[in-house]
């Protein structure tokens, strides 16, 4: 197996060469494990072959410092040493980030600052020193070499040397087999993975070079962090490469990710040939087909070796220190594995040892185990090494056998996939006996994945490398614009699967209700009590009466798709006793399905199978057998493989049945290949409900749309909430989460806890199951499980058990009459004695207990191969779940369905425990002290930002031809060439030039080269060009007129020069995308950029007639309705004009629906922004940004006043105390419940159990005040959103204004300016005295003013009656300063103060609103005399200037 994590420190690898290792499994004892050597192409050139050295190491990966510089060797002189690259970027911590952000901002308030701080959160980075790639060898291979190591120490023990010496070399060349494997990783990753990126990746112009030596410090260990022997070698790859420039950069790790799959297989097959070679040792391919074990040795053997670091019950850890008693020491792990499950073991064999002392039952355990250990591994040795001399020849095998397995392992598993998994599949369907030469693995490898593709689709393609140079391709001969190993390929199957149901979504034909029928059954639900949203309503008529052989209805979580589906269903079969059927995922999700009135709900595999029956004769699934008018809901579809629905879609068109596809394709995709569910949506009828009815919190219902959303924004509305918890490392967000979920289980709600994976959820079920044990809710003794992953856990009574089959053949069993269902949970009633138990279904849970249903016996075998503890779970066992409360624990690998689903689950509540330190999952104890830990917000926020949609194969495609055809493409990359080949270099050869020429001198050359200005007069040059100048003499110009003697910064004085010579000339005019390329370029280069250009004016072309064919809102907004087809100058010049807007936005990734362009870009992107100004004249779009330009700065300050004002009147933001309070509480509901029952637990001293109802009642006092204070709070944050609303007008033009002053050089907040009333007024007055004695006399009427006399006029009064608030509040500090501790909770009087100012704040608002509405009031009125005076008889004039008469 091979797993990629990121590496800080290297002392982790170099401090485990000198610990000590004691093995308990073979009685060796070492000095540490062996020392690390150099490996890879990158090492070989700096000359780093052999072991290791500690120093060497830290001081090139950490301090990258050049190792054939002796310097490097010793710490003290790693300053002085030579640097082999630029030093790690030293990434600004997340404060430091938003202080400068805040300096760019100085007017933000709380509301923009939180955002700043957000933004500053997940910009915060770590740098990455290197790359681990660990390699861990399979279980029978770590067991084999400890078996030959504990041969070794029992020959030795009996003076048999030369048998020891024998079976070291056995153990010796197991070794030298596994890094033999892990080098053959690093050979194809290093040739196939070697690059680095290069150009700017978040548009078209990203590129790779080539980077194949790499660097790398392999480190073989023989323990795991927990201590059990696990062969594995992390290789630390140096996360720096010279590239084919000769420049080092970091490395491309998504490359090395991708392939990972393949490099893992050649690594084990490379590791299994090398023992078969040296050992003779034969490999079978396990049971589940995932990986090959040794021939010869034991599961059971195995099993002592397994990882199973548990919680320990009462008993157990009584037992363990009885153990360090007797022996001095602390058990193995193998040890404490057979300790545990004897004390918690609960079977009629116990009964054989009654009367035992403790001390005597320890000892007989003890000595079991050891004689299990010793005779176990013993026997392995020598049977293995007996099968060896009679080794049997390699296994024969089918190539086409191996090809077809190999493409339908990988699309059961994904629509489209990579020649890394395909590699992958192939290996795993090869026999495990190939007895193969080493060197022979990759290319037989390599040849039948390339034989396997033979057959497969290109779903993506490589890049066009028509008219590139040469010298710009890759090694490999591929495009640097097309990113490496990422190449996707799917089968005919899939293709045809996926076109089947996009035909299927246009046809008609299928029952139909009257638009009078189904109106009638919406009024008959309403009338009945249960009534139908809008949204709701809306969906039913629609699939009664569309007449559509296939519709979607697309949910969003806690819409209430249940209730409507069992609407549906209910209509449906009203009318001519049609049929309904439901199909779901899970056995589980097809319950709730017929509780909510489908009857006929079963699994869809159960489904399927019944119709393979039918058409195979089969009488007894006759009840599933589709007629014309059936209707078949699929529940959950996004659930559902592309192939499963192609195959439901099928059977319902033979039988002129409707379906239904039913889901949210942004929730929990297939298992197999998916994606379906959205590729329908698009091509199809959909209906969406868009109403969120599940949570109890009206802020929530809101907030979840927003979370399917991706909207990042709304992590502040979930915080403020207290919903988002900083978690730590895994272990310990597990261990808080675990502790809300065990608060809310004992206050007798129904609560999920959803963990990462089902490794994770077995190790919480585990802990849980002991802290309810101490209480006393479980009993401790219990039968054993045996699921892989949960060995050495029980369940007793009282547990509550999680069913992971559906056991139909239980029915009617020990009196059953229903079976276990996969993912239902039940309670533990009792043990039976055949060692099974006894189970019943948990129906509800009541303040006095819960009610169970009918008891279900398990017999032994399903217990123990089909059963675990229930009490933590993987999100994909809660989807479609409603509870009271719901708990995850998310981090860095979550994506948005794995977050989504968890944050949707409660009614009351839903919390997520962000793992905010990531760590490595063998990471030591310590090592997270390197990590850097984040935000629980800027995790999500990753989360969020990172997704992307699952697609269908189709999809896929349709997505690479899109990106393909791009205009971001295309001038994208165009726009890196230019910048690459044309205007790099070119201002300072010109520089040059005059240098020579004596235009400036060689002082002034020199300071020009190291202005930081330089830059930005390079781009204006480009600008020039683009407007139509030559650049070389636009330079040449403004420096023949003046030279620049006594300049500051010259590239600033010639940046003037060039904006006041050319004023009104430096506009770019576009006819083409052609006027984008330079007038000389490289020859190479020339056919290159013209293909570009006119694939850009190809792409203009066609988004100009998509435009006109549905116009969006923006254009026709912009260029008014799309003139007629029979107009055809007309439209072919409204296409033109939509063609160059649509070509930016595309560029751009702008897709507002309203606004045509956005912003104008920055001015460092001469090319975008000449298109932008295409698009702009194309549109006749009005300069962004004239209304502040235009403004004397009088009226700028006027604006910006006005702001401040509003803000003297603001109420207090209180998010982050809201935050602080919400957590708060939790915490004491948690402590509270939780103390409350360890002080009832049995066997607790009175003492403590007064003290621990002392702090539980506490706790409750401090919950019931901290729940009354958020209820303020609440009412103070609602109070700021609508302050907040009612300002963002004048908000805005104050932040416009002040940016449009600041470009002036002047700073409003400046405090030099400011001054007193008395002391402007004493200054006023001294300037009156002094211009009184100049003043000229003037007579009387010379004074008179007409306009003074309008002051006199009555003006309506617009203040209200009340007091200015603007006048008579102070706006708080925080308004424009955070506290210095932002997350705390309040003072009372804090809080008094706080609900008083927005009580005020509420007042004034209301006020404002009466004014407004009276002037609107007024307005109306005398909008309605005028046109009363429109409607009255017209007046006519008589000639000869007789009077008026009304026309009569």
């Amino acid at each position: 197996m091979l797993s990629i994590a990121t590496g800080h420190s290297v002392r982790y690898l170099t401090d485990a060469v000198a610990k000590g290792r004691e093995n308990y499994y073979t009685g060796a004892v070492a000095a540490g494990e062996p020392p690390g050597r150099w490996y890879g192409a990158g090492a070989e050139a700096l000359g780093l072959d052999g072991h290791v050295d500690p120093h060497l190491m830290e001081a090139l990966y950490s301090h990258l410092r050049d190792p054939r510089d002796p310097r490097s060797r010793s710490p003290e002189t790693w300053d002085e040493a030579d640097a082999l690259a630029p030093g790690h970027r030293k990434y600004r911590s997340a404060d430091e980030i938003h202080t400068g952000l805040l300096e760019s901002r100085p007017d933000a308030g709380p509301e923009e600052r939180a955002e700043l701080r957000a933004q500053a959160e997940r910009s915060s980075r770590q740098a990455v020193a290197f790359l681990d790639l660990t390699f861990s060898a399979p279980k029978s291979v770590t067991v084999l070499a400890v078996a030959f190591e504990r041969a070794a120490n029992d020959a030795r023990a009996a003076g048999d040397e030369e048998a020891a010496q024998a079976w070291e070399a056995h153990a010796q060349a197991v070794e030298e087999a596994v890094m033999a494997g892990a080098r053959a990783v690093i050979d194809y990753l290093q040739d196939e993975a070697g690059y680095s990126r290069v150009g700017h990746h978040g548009g078209g112009a990203g590129r790779w070079v080539d980077a194949h030596e790499w660097v790398v410090a392999q480190f073989l260990q023989h323990d795991s962090r927990d201590k059990d022997p696990q062969l594995h070698v992390h290789q630390a790859v140096l996360n720096r490469v010279p590239c084919a420039d000769g420049t080092w950069r970091t490395l491309d790790s998504r490359a090395i990710h991708a392939l990972r799959g393949a490099a893992g297989a050649i690594g084990e097959r490379v590791m299994e040939a090398h023992m078969t070679r040296s050992l003779g040792v034969e490999f079978a391919t396990r049971p589940d087909g995932r990986a090959r074990e040794v021939v010869g040795v034991s599961a059971e053997v195995m099993d002592l070796f397994s990882s199973r670091r548990r919680a320990v019950t009462g008993r157990t850890a009584e037992m363990l220190g009885e153990f360090r008693r007797t022996y001095g020491r602390e058990p193995s792990s193998a040890e404490r594995f057979y300790i545990a499950r004897q004390a918690t073991l609960a079977t009629r064999a116990a009964k054989s040892h009654v009367g035992e002392t403790r001390g005597e039952q320890l000892a007989r355990w003890t000595e079991q185990c050891a004689s299990t250990i010793g005779t176990g591994l013993g026997q392995i040795a020598h049977d293995v090494r007996a099968r060896a001399q009679q080794a049997s020849e390699a296994a024969a095998w089918s190539v086409r056998d191996v090809v077809d397995r190999a493409l339908a392992g990988v699309s059961e598993t994904k629509q489209a996939w990579t020649r890394s998994g395909l590699l992958r599949a192939v290996s795993d369907a090869l026999p495990g006996n190939l007895r193969i030469r080493p060197e022979d693995v990759r290319p037989l490898l390599d040849g039948l994945t390339d034989a396997a593709l033979d057959g497969a689709v290109p779903v993506t393609r490589p890049g066009d490398t028509t008219n590139l140079p040469a010298s710009e391709l890759l090694a490999n001969g591929q495009s640097p614009y097309t990113a490496p190993a990422v190449a996707l390929f799917t089968t005919e199957g899939q293709v045809s699967a996926e076109h089947a149901l996009r035909a299927a979504m246009v046809r008609r034909g299928t029952a139909r209700f009257t638009t009078d029928a189904a109106d009638s059954m919406v009024a008959r639900f309403a009338t009945s009590g249960r009534p139908l949203g809008v949204d709701q309503a809306a969906a039913l008529r629609g699939v009664l009466t569309s007449g559509a052989q296939v519709e979607v209805l697309s949910a969003a979580p806690g819409t209430g798709k249940s209730f409507v589906v069992g609407a549906l269903s209910e209509a449906w079969a009203g009318l001519d006793d049609r049929r309904v059927f439901g199909l779901t995922p899970s056995q589980v999700a097809a319950g709730v399905l017929a509780e909510e009135g489908v009857t006929a709900a079963t699994n869809t595999a159960a489904w399927l199978g019944a119709q393979n029956r039918l058409r195979a004769g089969s009488a007894a699934d006759e009840r599933w057998r589709l007629r014309p008018d059936d209707l078949v809901v699929v529940d959950e579809a996004n659930m559902a493989g592309t192939d499963q629905l192609a195959e439901i879609q099928a059977r319902c068109a033979e039988s002129g049945a409707k379906l239904l596809l039913v889901g949210d394709p942004r929730q929990l995709g297939a298992v197999g290949p998916g994606g379906a569910l959205a590729d329908v949506a698009e091509h199809g009828i959909r209906y969406e409900l868009t109403d969120v009815r599940r949570f109890h919190s009206q802020w929530e219902r809101a907030a979840s749309l927003r979370l399917r959303d991706g909207d990042t924004g709304v992590l502040a509305e979930y915080a403020k909430h207290g919903r988002l918890r900083e978690g730590g490392t895994p272990e310990q967000a597990e261990t808080a989460a675990s502790r809300a979920w065990l608060a809310d289980t004992l206050a007798g709600r129904e609560s999920l806890l959803m963990v990462r994976d089902n490794a994770a959820a077995a190790r919480v079920s585990a802990a849980l199951r002991a802290e309810l044990v101490a209480l006393g809710r479980v009993d401790e003794q219990g039968v054993p499980l045996a699921r892989e992953g949960w060995e050495g856990v029980v369940a007793g009574v009282g547990d509550l058990v999680q069913a992971r089959r559906n056991g139909w053949e239980l029915i009617g069993v020990d009196g059953n009459t229903r079976a276990p269902i996969n993912r239902d949970t039940y309670r533990v009633t009792a043990l039976r004695p055949d060692g099974g138990l006894t189970v019943a279904p948990v129906v509800e849970r009541r303040p006095d207990g819960e009610v169970l249903g009918d008891p279900l016996a398990l017999p032994p075998a399903y217990v123990t191969a089909d059963l675990t503890l229930g009490y933590a779970s993987t999100v994909h066992a809660a989807e479609g779940r409603t509870v009271d409360t719901a708990h995850c624990v998310p981090g860095s690998g979550t994506d948005l369905p794995g977050l989504l689903v968890p944050m949707t689950r409660g009614r009351e509540s839903n919390a997520a425990w962000v793992v905010t330190t990531a760590t490595a999952a063998d990471t030591d104890t310590g090592q997270t002290f390197e990590i850097e830990p984040r935000s629980a917000a800027a995790v999500l926020a990753d989360v969020l930002d990172g997704y992307e949609r699952e697609r269908s194969a189709l999809a896929e495609r349709e997505q690479d031809e899109m990106a393909a055809r791009s205009t971001m493409t295309h001038v994208d990359q165009l726009a890196d060439v230019i910048g690459r080949t044309v205007t790099v270099g070119r201002t300072a050869a010109t520089l040059d030039r005059l240098t020579a020429e004596g235009a400036i001198t060689p002082d002034q050359r020199t300071a020009l080269a190291a202005d930081e200005a330089f830059g930005s007069l390079e781009r204006l040059l480009r600008t020039a060009e683009l407007a139509g100048h030559d650049p070389d003499a636009v330079l040449s110009g403004v420096l023949a007129d003046r030279d620049l003697t006594g300049a500051r910064s010259p590239a600033q004085v010639l940046h003037s020069r060039i904006t006041t010579a050319y004023a009104g000339r430096l506009t770019p005019h576009l006819t083409t995308m052609s006027d984008l390329i330079p007038s000389r370029v490289p020859e190479e280069w020339a056919a290159w950029m013209r293909d570009r250009a006119e694939a850009a004016d190809t792409r203009r072309h066609e988004l100009g007639a998509e435009v006109a064919e549905q116009p969006p809102r923006w254009a026709l907004d912009a260029l008014g309705p799309v003139p007629a087809d029979d107009d055809v100058l007309a439209r072919q010049e409204w296409e033109h004009r939509a063609g160059w807007a649509a070509a930016y936005r595309e560029l751009a990734g702008y897709t507002d629906d309203r606004d045509p362009l956005g912003f104008a870009p920055a001015p460092g992107l001469a090319e975008k922004a000449a298109v932008y100004r295409a698009a702009h004249e194309a549109l006749g779009l009005l300069d962004a940004g004239a209304e502040e330009a235009d403004l004397t700065d009088g009226q700028l300050r006027a604006r910006y006043v006005a702001y401040q004002r509003e803000e003297q009147w603001a109420p207090r933001d209180v998010a982050d105390e809201l935050d602080a309070v919400h957590q708060a509480l939790a915490q004491a509901c948690t402590d509270a419940e939780v103390w409350a029952a360890h002080a009832d637990a049995s066997g607790v001293d009175e003492a403590d159990a007064a003290r621990l109802r002392a702090d539980a009642a506490a706790a409750a006092q401090e919950a019931e005040q901290l729940a009354a204070r958020a209820a303020v709070l609440e009412d103070a944050d609602e109070a700021r959103g609508r302050w907040y609303v009612h300002t963002a007008v004048t908000r805005d033009e104050a932040h416009r204004s002040g940016a449009e002053l600041r470009a002036r050089g002047i700073d409003p907040d400046e405090q030099d300016d400011r001054v007193t009333a008395d002391e402007w007024l004493a200054a006023h007055l001294a300037e009156q005295a002094d211009a009184e004695r100049d003043r000229a006399i003037h007579d009387e009427h010379e004074l008179h003013d007409p306009a003074a006399e309008l002051l006199d006029e009555p003006v309506d009064a617009v203040e209200t009656a009340v007091p200015d608030v603007r006048e008579v509040s102070t706006a708080h500090v925080s308004e424009r300063t955070d506290a210095a501790e932002r997350r705390r909770i309040p003072t009372v009087d804090e809080t008094a103060e706080t609900v008083e100012r927005a009580q005020a704040a509420l007042a004034e608002i209301a006020a404002r609103q009466q004014v407004e509405a009276a002037r609107a009031a007024r307005a109306a009125e005398d909008e309605q005399l005028i046109e009363l005076g429109r409607q009255a008889e017209p007046v006519v004039e008589m000639d000869d200037g007789a009077e008026l008469v009304r026309d009569r």
